[in-house]
């Protein structure tokens, strides 16, 4: 089994090797991966890092080479100093579970082992022991990302993550499909905060106003925003004030990754756009944790220095929760 630490230890032995073409020797990777010790009680083998990472496509394995991918770099670049995984690479490998065939597919194989128990109070989903030994690459990982956890008896689903587990067990494979149509379809999680949005919206403007609310993420997924509103009763109807930028998490803090195209919309519009940041949008403690007036002025400039930058910007809840609500 693969832990998060072992992916770690395996890119970063990788890195180590590699050229300017991101390329290394795979057996000089092997040889330096299983002499290094590991103070983890359960150490995988290198096929199983191995295996684990090309399922993530952090690594392309060709030729005797291992190729360390721009998915790879990413999820490397959140480390800190060591090969303790952190909480941005643990945001980032559950956003891939949110929206990967391939990492979705792995623990759909994982959780098919799983049964509802019904002994306890509340009832929970444990791994049937009936079903056999536990041993999948990805059982580590998972309990990583904090979705499985253990107690005495065995591994069991926490209640807080039974949406995530629901959502990503009935999850379609989103299949061979053509680049336009591809845009257009949304996870459920971004969905349900836009819908979130425009009811939020439609109860906050004059009937007048709320008519012409305009859900842009149905028509242009390039718009760098998603919902086309105005600012309150004295704006004018033929002319849209406020862009807002839908922003969603199953969790109950609040986060979320900024792309490029987004931030220099931000900065173009200035006051003109908006972020509504939704927690717990897949349960009954669904929120409108923050709206964020011109975050480009509230975001990047005020908090450069504490942003992580990957192909986008990570906002971690420390910064939304200090900027202050707009009047």
């Amino acid at each position: 089994m693969t832990s998060i630490h072992e992916i770690n230890k395996l890119l970063i032995n990788a890195r180590k090797l590699t050229g300017n073409n991101n390329t290394a020797n795979e057996d000089s990777v092997k040889t330096r991966y299983n002499r290094e010790f590991s103070y983890y009680q359960k150490e995988s083998s290198y096929e199983n890092a191995l295996l684990v990472s090309e399922k993530l496509e952090f690594l392309i394995n060709k030729n005797s080479s291992l190729i360390i991918t721009e998915t790879g770099n990413a999820f490397m670049g959140l480390l800190k100093g060591n090969l303790e995984p952190t909480k941005e690479q643990k945001i980032f490998l559950g956003d891939m579970l949110m929206k990967s065939d391939n990492l979705s597919t792995e623990f759909k194989n994982v959780f098919s082992n799983f049964r509802i128990d019904y002994s306890e109070q509340d009832p929970v989903w444990r791994f049937d022991k009936a079903s056999g030994k536990i041993s999948d690459n990805f059982t580590d990982l998972f309990e990583g990302l904090e979705i499985f956890k253990k107690d005495s008896e065995n591994i069991y689903v926490p209640p807080e993550k039974n949406s995530l587990v629901s959502f990503i067990k009935n999850k379609p494979k989103s299949g061979k499909i053509d680049f336009e149509q591809s845009n257009k379809i949304k996870s459920e999680v971004g969905r349900k905060g836009e819908l979130a949005t425009i009811e939020y919206e439609t109860k906050r403007l004059p009937e007048e106003l709320a008519i012409r609310i305009e859900p842009a993420f149905l028509f242009d997924d390039y718009r760098g925003y998603d919902i086309n509103s105005y600012n309150d009763k004295d704006s004018k109807a033929n002319e849209y004030d406020r862009k807002i930028e839908v922003k969603s998490t199953i969790d109950s803090k609040p986060h979320f990754f900024w792309s490029d195209g987004e931030i220099k919309k931000s900065m173009e519009l200035g006051d003109q756009y908006f972020i509504y940041m939704w927690t717990d949008i897949l349960s009954s403690k669904r929120k409108l944790n923050k709206i964020i007036k011109n975050p480009y002025e509230e975001i990047i400039c005020k908090n450069k220095e504490k942003l992580k930058s990957i192909v986008s910007f990570y906002i971690e809840s420390s910064i939304i929760n200090s900027i202050n609500d707009p009047t």
